[in-house]
C-alpha cells in the first residue's frame, strides 16, 4: 500500500461519521456492491440471503425500474433463449434488518496502536450503513459504552448521522431495550430483536468481557454459539485488538526481584494465551475478523481490511 493511500485511509478514519459517509456513498454505489451478475456478496449477500430463498412468489420477464438486478434468474433467463428473467419476491414479506452491536467500553480507549479502536468501530458502522441502505434494509444499532447499553438507533441508513452524535457524546444518549453493559447483555437484546429467517448480525467487541477464571470461558460465548446456530453465515464479528490484549504483562509498582518478576509475567502470559485460544475457538465458526490497532494486518489499513472483509472480497 502506497503512503499516499494510507494517508488518505487515516483521513477517513479519523473523520466523523458523516463524512465517512458521504465517501462511501459515492464510492459503493448499488451497481458496486450488488454487480451485474446476479451475485450479491458479503454482507450484502447475508441480508439478501433471507428473502431470496424465503419470500420467491414466482419466475417472470425482467421489468427495469421494478424488479431488482440481483433478482435476475440465470437459469431461467438461459432457457429464455438470453431474455431477462426475475424472480418475483412477494411484496408482503418481511424485509431483511441489519443489526449492528457495538460494545466498546473504556477499557478499549487505552489501546495503544497506530489507529483508534472507536474509529475502527465506527468505520464499521458506517459501511454497514451503506449496505443496509443499498439493500433498502432498516439498520438497528446497539451500543456499550461502558456504563449504558441497549438499542441505540432503530430506522433507515440515511438517518444514522444521529447514532453518531450519541455515540461521540453531541447528542444526550436515548438507549431502548436497557441491558446490562456487557457484550452477553447487548448479544440478548440483539436476538430479542431479531427475526432468525431473514436478518443479519453484526457484532463488533475485543470479546474479553467476563471471564471466568475459574472455568476459562466468557460470559457471552452461549450467545454467539446459539446466534451461530440461529442465523448461520448470517452472523457477522470483527474483533478489535491489539499485542498487548494479546501478551498481557503485569504492571509493577513495587522493587521485586526479578524471579517474582519473570513468574508474574509468565503467568499474566498464560493467561492471555488462554484468553485467546478460547476467543479465537468460539468466533471460528463464524464469518469473523481480528482487526488489529497496530500495522500487522498483512499491511493492510483497517479501512482496507474491513472493506474487504464486509463487501466479501477478502482473500
Amino acid at each position: 500500500m502506497s503512503q499516499e493511500v494510507d494517508s488518505g485511509y487515516d483521513a477517513l478514519l479519523n473523520s466523523s461519521g458523516p463524512a465517512q459517509l458521504d465517501y462511501l456513498n459515492s464510492e459503493l454505489t448499488a451497481k458496486t456492491l450488488l454487480g451485474t451478475d446476479a451475485s450479491p456478496f458479503g454482507l450484502v449477500s447475508s441480508l439478501l440471503h433471507g428473502r431470496i430463498g424465503l419470500q420467491i412468489d414466482a419466475v417472470g420477464p425482467f421489468v427495469p425500474g421494478q424488479d431488482a438486478p440481483h433478482n435476475i434468474d440465470l437459469v431461467n433467463t438461459y432457457a429464455s433463449n438470453g431474455r431477462p428473467m426475475a424472480r418475483k419476491v412477494l411484496a408482503s414479506g418481511s424485509p431483511a434488518r441489519l443489526h449492528v452491536a457495538l460494545d466498546m467500553p473504556k477499557r478499549l480507549n487505552s489501546l495503544t496502536g497506530n489507529y483508534n479502536a472507536g474509529n475502527i468501530s465506527k468505520f464499521i458502522l458506517s459501511l454497514c450503513g451503506r449496505v443496509a441502505e443499498v439493500t433498502a434494509s432498516d439498520i438497528l444499532i446497539y451500543h456499550n459504552n461502558g456504563e449504558s447499553a441497549g438499542l441505540l438507533y432503530e430506522g433507515g441508513a440515511n438517518d444514522i448521522y444521529y447514532a453518531f452524535n450519541q455515540i461521540d457524546g453531541k447528542a444526550k444518549r436515548h438507549l431502548t431495550d436497557k441491558t446490562k453493559p456487557t457484550l452477553n447483555g447487548l448479544l440478548k437484546v440483539v436476538s430479542s430483536n431479531t427475526d432468525a429467517q431473514n436478518d443479519a448480525i453484526f457484532v463488533v467487541s475485543d470479546f474479553l468481557d467476563e471471564f471466568n477464571n475459574k472455568n476459562k470461558t466468557f460470559g457471552w460465548e452461549q450467545s454467539i454459539k446459539s446466534g451461530h446456530s440461529e442465523y448461520g453465515d448470517r452472523m457477522w464479528a470483527t474483533r478489535i485488538t491489539s499485542p498487548a490484549q494479546r501478551q498481557i504483562t503485569p504492571g509493577i509498582n513495587d522493587v521485586i526481584s526479578l524471579d517474582t518478576l519473570e513468574n508474574m509475567t509468565r503467568s499474566f502470559a498464560d493467561t492471555a494465551k488462554v484468553k485467546n485460544d478460547r476467543i479465537n475457538s468460539t468466533l471460528e465458526p463464524i464469518r469473523s475478523l481480528n482487526v488489529d490497532t497496530f500495522k500487522n494486518n498483512q499491511n493492510l489499513h483497517p479501512v482496507s481490511l474491513m472493506t474487504r472483509f464486509i463487501l466479501g472480497t477478502l482473500a
